[in-house]
């Protein structure tokens, strides 16, 4: 079990690797945190897609009325 989650932890770590690199080089304006944030709420909903997307469209749409 413990494998898994690190497995997991690389997982991640992978994925905002290559997502930081796109967001620097093509989104720069897109602060770091939101990303973060982001890739959060998506791992946090993995069982539920539809939960994910919810909680993405309230995370955004906070982020555009600051």
């Amino acid at each position: 079990m413990e494998g898994t989650k690190m497995k997991k932890n690389y997982n991640l770590e992978d994925l905002f690797n290559v997502l930081e690199k796109i967001r620097i080089e093509s989104y720069p304006d897109i602060p770091k945190e939101v990303l973060i944030e982001l890739i959060k709420i998506e791992y946090e909903n993995l069982d539920n897609r539809s939960e994910a997307q919810k909680a993405v469209l309230n995370f955004l749409e906070d982020q555009l009325k600051q």
